[in-house]
């Protein structure tokens, strides 16, 4: 019961996780020291890394699923609020995902535009993913300076009547 109800209270946006000597659960909000706070913080992290490296290998093995198909799955229990779906309509695959409202796959999006941002600041890099984008998903992906070109060629042929 208190684990479903520490379940039921983290869904619900409260900082709560086992204490580092493993004595009982404690709510971040009530640790004070900022130093304990990130120690505490930090091996929850190594302890969530260390459970879901575990899920991970069972799901290929007894799932048959992909390394990056056990990500995704984990990726839609995160960012996928629960009100999106039921447990057996929870989206399985990206197309599913798709299909969702807006309001239900914004945090995707979100995740995808950070993952954009952060190619952009290494511009050999971004012309690479940007080959692969541009090859797959034609002119949706351009880039600022084939805009402005874009824009200039169809004002120049605007302006000779074309």
């Amino acid at each position: 019961m208190v684990r479903e109800c520490i379940h039921r209270l983290r869904r619900a946006g409260e900082p709560i996780t086992i204490f580092q000597t493993a004595s009982g659960y404690v709510h971040l909000d009530d640790v004070k020291d900022p130093a304990m706070k990130a120690s505490i913080v930090k091996a929850h992290r190594e302890r969530t890394r260390s459970y879901m490296g575990d899920h991970a290998a069972l799901m290929r093995q007894i799932g048959r699923m992909t390394a990056a198909e056990v990500a995704m799955q984990g990726l839609f229990d995160m960012l996928i609020p629960d009100e999106a779906s039921t447990r057996d309509t929870r989206p399985s695959t990206m197309a599913d995902v798709a299909r969702l409202p807006v309001q239900y796959r914004k945090n995707v999006t979100n995740l995808l535009v950070q993952l954009l941002d952060g190619i952009a600041t290494d511009p050999e890099a971004f012309r690479y993913e940007q080959a692969i984008l541009a090859d797959k998903f034609g002119g949706v992906f351009l880039t600022k300076e084939k805009a402005a070109k874009l824009a200039a060629a169809r004002k120049a042929l605007e302006d000779v009547g074309v």
